[in-house]
């Protein structure tokens, strides 16, 4: 290790702050800021519901490492509890060779000494052992995050265990057991982030468990995965992103409270839903930031029905019937609002024609946008269909499309209006990166 002030990788005991020093080591950290005694809001919450009431209890406070560069940037930072699983509230920036596969990341500015830093990576810390569990951990994780991208509420850990409805009276303490998927779902649903559930080895109509997570994925929406293993007990990870390599196979980005940040999984068995080092995948678990009514499976399929429907209308482009029906164009589906992606299309001078359809159109707090184009052409796009999240999953309803050049609105109870608004073909860039993954 080169991380200064003493510090080295544990021997033994801390996986995960092995793991955490050595992505240090990887951002290429020239300090250390070291601030200790340091007073942390989340073990400040355990120590007071938990650790207080031992006859000998652990220190009431934390110390806080900030890994900074050459130039005095932060790299990330991690809070170090007194107890024998030590990683606290941690924000690592996500590694170089990850940044195109890692979506579920957000900017955190943080306070030392007088001088602010800013760090942006997916908030990880490991469980305490005793008051909270992987499932509390992975429960934070993800709401700390929603916290941080999209205004949602901030809550501790001593929070998250009220919200699971399995905390101890306060006169009592009690080691924490694990949670069960109902429990998980219901912490999540009272930290107002409402929760779809899929069953990893379950059919889906027109679709696969694999693309379903891609789209959450690509829409920035962490995805909880419950995990049992033989002669194991369950285990709740996260996922943060994915990588296909050049045949098609994903390889999933997690979260483990028991190894560490921006795990790259490169042996998913799709067939079974399984993984060598974590088991079965019992169930997948998507928080949602808002108000997002209709689920990916059906807002793709919504997608998809509308550009076919396009194809055949008169006047319409035609001319695309051949390669769909071809299988010729694919298509990617994610979540965004609205108003984020009108901004982006002003700000990244996108064909002016075109920004002024999209800007003139009023448009729901929450939508999804399905790309198009051909496969041939790697994230080029020609076309895009929104549709409403906020409406009804059994009926999910477009908003507004275009099409290689020509524009289409969905007016309320009316039929939809179609306009040549370029007069040639156009191409513009996907807001997705591209997530091929070179292999050696």
């Amino acid at each position: 290790m080169q991380l200064r002030d003493g510090l080295r990788k544990p021997e033994t005991g801390a996986p995960q702050l092995a793991s955490v020093l050595d992505l240090a080591d990887e951002l290429a950290p020239a300090h250390v800021l070291r601030e200790s005694p340091y007073i942390d809001h989340d073990y400040r919450s355990e120590f007071s519901q938990h650790f207080s009431r031992r006859f000998r209890p652990p220190p009431d406070r934390s110390e806080r490492l900030i890994f900074l560069t050459k130039d005095f940037e932060a790299a990330g930072y991690c809070v170090l509890r007194p107890t024998a699983k030590p990683v606290a509230r941690t924000v690592m920036n996500v590694p170089k060779e990850l940044e195109q596969y890692v979506s579920c990341h957000a900017r955190q500015e943080i306070t030392a000494y007088g001088r602010g830093y800013s760090v942006d990576g997916f908030p990880f810390m490991s469980q305490d052992g005793e008051y909270g569990r992987c499932a509390h951990a992975a429960i934070w994780s993800i709401a700390r995050y929603h916290h941080a991208a999209h205004n949602t509420g901030r809550y501790s850990i001593a929070g998250i265990i009220d919200a699971t409805g399995t905390g101890q009276l306060p006169d009592r303490t009690v080691m924490s057991g694990g949670l069960t998927v109902g429990e998980v779902i219901q912490a999540l649903r009272r930290l107002g982030l409402p929760v779809l559930s899929y069953v990893p080895k379950r059919q889906l109509k027109g679709t696969n468990f694999v693309e379903v997570v891609c789209r959450y994925l690509d829409s920035g929406f962490p995805v909880a995965i419950n995990t049992t293993k033989k002669n194991a007990s369950g285990h709740l990870t996260v996922l943060v992103g994915y990588a296909r390599d050049p045949a098609g196979q994903v390889h999933w980005i997690r979260c483990d409270d028991n190894w560490g940040p921006y795990e790259m999984v490169s042996d998913f068995d799709v067939e079974n839903a399984s993984d060598p080092k974590l088991g079965d995948w019992k169930a997948a678990l998507v928080a949602l930031p808002g108000r997002i009514h209709v689920p990916a499976e059906a807002a793709h399929a919504a997608a998809e029905f509308t550009f076919e429907k396009q194809m055949e209308a008169s006047g319409g482009p035609a001319h695309l019937r051949d390669a769909w029906q071809a299988k010729r164009i694919s298509a990617r589906t994610y979540a965004v609002q609205p108003a984020k992606l009108k901004q982006d299309l002003f700000q990244n001078g996108s064909e002016r024609a075109l920004t002024s359809f999209y800007l003139s159109k009023p448009t729901p707090v929450w939508a999804w946008v399905t790309e198009f184009g051909y496969a041939d052409e790697r994230n080029q796009v020609l076309g895009s269909v929104m549709i409403d999240a906020t409406s009804s999953k059994h009926g999910p309803e477009p908003v507004v499309a275009d099409i290689d050049g020509w524009g289409v609105d969905f007016p309320p109870n009316a039929p939809p209006k179609t306009e040549q608004i370029v007069a040639s073909p156009v191409r513009y860039p996907s807001r997705l990166p591209d997530r091929t993954r070179a292999t050696s």
